[in-house]
């Protein structure tokens, strides 16, 4: 979608207002947003929204059972997870998945990050996912007895595991020769 104020970047901001009894949606990019100060007109806690999206009834024993979890690392349970709408530590979004995906989904349209990155780290993530995808189908093609075409797929994989850790030795030796660069130059 792109932005309605100025039309050439993708907007990343929706806002929906009721004036004088209509619905208004505005979508904005980033820059507009900010230019119109729209951050600081929207007044709500997202503790609330997240608490209020995790709104969960027991209904049976098994779900009384999920309730009495908590996370092995900060002993979080999830009623606390619903009041103060954070988990606790990285080990809660393991420990507490299947309550946290629906509600990430919900809130985001996907679990799955879509949002910006470091120029450097595109091409070594997409390298990273590439080889996962082939994994996959690795995987299908030896199920499915297909093991000339299963070679074929493994030797790709194996040329992006080699690309992928390559990019790490050279992005390392960049680094430990400009930190070199910069001693001589004090």
């Amino acid at each position: 979608m792109i932005c309605n104020s100025c039309g050439k970047n993708k907007a990343t901001i929706h806002v929906t207002e009721l004036i004088e009894g209509k619905m208004v949606e505005v979508h904005l990019c980033e820059k507009c947003a900010n230019e119109k100060d729209i951050a600081n007109k929207v007044s709500f806690s997202l503790n609330d929204i997240l608490a209020g999206l995790m709104q969960f009834t027991t209904q049976s024993d098994e779900m009384s059972k999920q309730l009495k979890m908590r996370c092995p690392g900060c002993n979080l349970s999830i009623q606390d997870l619903q009041k103060k709408g954070k988990v606790g530590c990285a080990q809660c979004y393991e420990v507490f998945a299947q309550f946290l995906l629906p509600l990430i989904q919900k809130i985001h349209g996907s679990a799955q990050h879509f949002g910006k990155r470091p120029s450097h780290v595109d091409e070594k993530l997409n390298i990273q996912i590439e080889i996962e995808k082939l994994e996959a189908d690795l995987q299908k093609k030896i199920e499915a007895e297909a093991f000339e075409e299963a070679a074929i797929v493994r030797d790709k994989i194996k040329f992006l595991k080699k690309k992928v850790s390559t990019k790490k030795t050279t992005r390392k030796s960049k680094t430990s020769s400009e930190s070199n660069d910069a001693n001589k130059k004090e």
